[in-house]
This record gives C-alpha cells, sequence and structure tokens, in this order.
C-alpha cells in the first residue's frame, strides 16, 4: 500500500468514525447526555487526545530525524565522491579509467534515487549492485603502485574516503524504508479513530460541525502522511534532495 492510499485510509477510519460517533450520539437515550455526562466524556477525551499528540509529536521528531540523517549523508557522500575523484586526478593520468568508472556508478546511483529525474528509458541498476561496484573501484585503487611520498599519501586519502563511501551507502541500503512498526501506526489510528468517534458524539449536527470534523480528520490524515514519508527517506513522494548529488555529478571529471 502506497503511503497515499494509507493517509486516505486514515482520514477514512477517523471521517468514519466521526460520523459514527454521530449516529451513536442520536440514538443513545437522553438521560446518558443529561447532567455532568457531556464534561465527564470530554475531560476522558481530552486524556486520550493528550496522549496521542504527544506520541505524534515525538514520532513525527523521530521521522523528520530521520529524514534529516540521509539527507546529511547524501551531502556527504557527494563531497566524498568528489575529494575521491580529484585525490585520483591529483595521482595521475593512470587513473582515468577509474575515474571514468566512478562517475559512471555515481551517475547510475543518483538515477537510481531518484528515477523521476534521469533519462527517458533509463533503467539503472539496485543499490546493492552499485555499492558491490564502488568496492570494486575501492580494489582498484589498492592495486595503484606509487612512487613517491606524494602519490602514497593521495592513494590513503583516496582508499579512506572510497571506504566512508561504502559504509555510507551499506548504511542507507540497510535503513532503507520506513522504520516504523505497523502495529504501532495501527494503535495510533485506533486511537485517532475514538477521539473523532468521541467528537461526533458531542457534535452539534449540522454541516458546519461536519466541515469541521472533516477538516480536522484531513489534518490527522496529512500529519500521518508526512510521519511515514519523512521515516523513508529514499522512497515515495518526499524525498531528501537530489541538488548536492546532481552538483557532484556536474563537477566530476574536471
Amino acid at each position: 500500500m502506497s503511503d497515499l492510499a494509507g493517509a486516505l485510509l486514515v482520514l477514512a477510519f477517523t471521517f468514519g468514525g466521526a460520523l459514527a460517533g454521530v449516529w451513536i450520539g442520536k440514538r443513545l437515550p437522553a438521560s446518558h447526555l443529561e447532567g455532568g455526562a457531556p464534561a465527564h466524556f470530554t475531560r476522558a477525551m481530552g486524556m486520550t487526545a493528550t496522549i496521542t499528540a504527544l506520541v505524534l509529536a515525538l514520532v513525527t521528531a523521530s521521522a523528520k530525524n530521520t529524514f534529516d540523517k540521509c539527507d546529511a549523508a547524501m551531502q556527504r557522500g557527494a563531497s566524498d565522491v568528489l575529494f575521491l575523484d580529484r585525490a585520483l586526478a591529483r595521482f595521475g593520468p593512470e587513473t582515468a579509467e577509474i575515474r571514468t568508472a566512478l562517475r559512471r556508478n555515481f551517475a547510475d546511483r543518483t538515477d537510481a534515487i531518484w528515477p523521476e529525474q534521469a533519462a527517458p528509458g533509463a533503467s539503472p541498476p539496485s543499490q546493492a549492485e552499485l555499492t558491490l561496484r564502488l568496492e570494486q573501484i575501492d580494489d582498484r585503487i589498492a592495486r595503484l603502485v606509487p612512487d613517491t611520498d606524494a602519490r602514497r599519501r593521495l592513494q590513503a586519502q583516496a582508499l579512506e574516503s572510497c571506504g566512508d563511501m561504502i559504509r555510507t551507502r551499506w548504511h542507507l541500503l540497510e535503513s532503507s524504508g520506513s522504520d516504523i512498526p505497523p502495529p504501532f501506526i495501527v494503535i495510533l489510528v485506533t486511537w485517532l479513530t475514538i477521539i473523532f468517534t468521541s467528537f461526533g458524539m458531542l457534535a452539534p449536527r449540522n454541516s458546519t460541525a461536519m466541515v469541521v470534523l472533516f477538516a480536522c480528520s484531513l489534518c490527522a490524515s496529512a500529519a500521518m502522511f508526512l510521519i511515514v514519508e519523512m521515516s523513508a527517506p529514499l522512497d515515495g513522494l518526499i524525498k531528501v534532495s537530489s541538488a548536492p548529488m546532481r552538483y557532484a555529478l556536474a563537477h566530476l571529471g574536471e
């Protein structure tokens, strides 16, 4: 199920709960809503709404942290590949083929992450295959034979930079996809449905109240959509920016 379809499902559950609350409220005996009953319902659901809001805030902060970490990793990867390319260029002309392979690997990786920005008909390899290719580039750098101290220093810098890129790529592969457990989402949506059901029970029976309930349901579903999207920053509609990677790609080989 896509994240957008999930958000629409949350909207259906929350607003459906509100409509169910209206239906229940109409059929409750008048004695159930007299005296201090409404105030009692308000206090109980206020506590539930507060707990739900705290959990939503924590999950939103966690998802934003995941998104920011991935964005920082992409920026670091872009700077690492530029540094590696320049180290190889300074090493000497015998690294020309390695630099060409590095640029091709980086271009394919960028197209794999942002296929909507790739050339029409392009079919980039998987991220795992691209990482294995980078490991082969690392092996080729290790087989270089430096004949001066300056070249040995450049080879060491290139190997260190390539190793950092490999570690970053494997880490991103392991952490790709949403890190929010599905049971957690189910429980959170259940809480929201219960809250909106109680809102419907106590809401006035007019169109204005229904529009307000729908707007609140829409906000809740949008919040869930943002949480799920940011927790998977390499997939979905909301992705990390490709600008650092495109900038690095444009300057590789110079």
